[in-house]
């Protein structure tokens, strides 16, 4: 009977060891669990950070070509207006020259009743008619109306 009983008992404490195994292999895979779904909430929690950045970049890259096109609108007025100063320099150093060049006539300087000369009034029609013609504006296809 001690024979059985020592046999019961090695049987027993073999279960008792396997039990013990298969409960600290059951804790570390547990823990390796745990593990795992911490490093997952972590790339989850970077994933949501990085769309948060990519929708936030997207928004800016909108309002920065918002005002990049505004920018470019407020250029190109300016460089109409530049354009436009420019021709009337120009338009202004050939009246000076014309006027120079051909100077008034008769006692009055040669002025007309608006102050003019009639070097002025031919001047200016030709500055109308280059700037028109320039324009492609055509006094023969609009009669003359603008």
């Amino acid at each position: 009977m001690i024979a059985e009983e020592a046999v019961g008992v090695d049987y027993l404490q073999f279960f008792k060891a396997r039990v013990q195994s298969f409960f600290a292999l059951w804790d570390r895979q547990a823990s390796h669990t745990l593990q795992q779904l911490r490093v997952l909430e972590r790339a989850d929690s970077d994933m949501e950070k990085a769309v948060k950045s990519v929708v936030e970049t997207e928004t800016l890259s909108e309002k920065a070509k918002e005002v990049l096109e505004k920018q470019k609108a407020r250029t190109m007025q300016i460089i109409k207006q530049a354009g436009s100063f420019d021709t009337y320099m120009h338009d202004q150093a050939q009246y000076n020259h014309w006027k120079a060049k051909h100077g008034g006539g008769g006692p009055d300087g040669g002025r007309e009743s608006d102050g003019e000369t009639e070097d002025d009034d031919d001047f200016d029609e030709a500055i109308y008619d280059t700037g028109h013609q320039a324009a492609g504006k055509d006094d023969d296809a609009t009669n003359g109306a603008y």
